[in-house]
C-alpha cells in the first residue's frame, strides 16, 4: 500500500499504537528470523568466550569480558536508559 493511501485510511493514534507496538516486539515480518539470529549470535560468542578461556592462562581468565547478550528484536528501539 502506498504511504498517502496508508495515511489516508489510518487514523493517527493508530500509527501511533502500531509504532508503539512495532518498538515493543519488533516489526511485523521478520521477528521469528531475527529472534533466531540473535540466539545464533549469541551462541557464537558464548564459543569465543570458552575458546579465549581454554586458550588463556589460569591467571588471566577473570580478565576476559563475558559474552554481552545480543538485543532482541523488541530491545533495539528502546530509548537510552530505558
Amino acid at each position: 500500500m502506498p504511504v498517502g493511501e496508508l495515511l489516508a485510511r489510518t487514523t493517527s493514534p493508530e500509527l501511533t499504537q502500531w509504532m508503539a507496538y512495532e518498538r515493543a516486539q519488533g516489526g511485523l515480518a521478520g521477528g521469528y528470523r531475527d529472534e533466531a539470529l540473535a540466539t545464533l549470535i549469541d551462541r557464537v560468542n558464548d564459543l569465543i568466550h570458552v575458546m579465549l578461556a581454554a586458550n588463556t592462562d589460569k591467571k588471566d581468565r577473570d580478565k576476559i569480558p563475558e559474552p554481552v547478550p545480543y538485543p532482541r528484536p523488541g530491545e533495539i528501539h528502546q530509548p537510552a536508559g530505558g
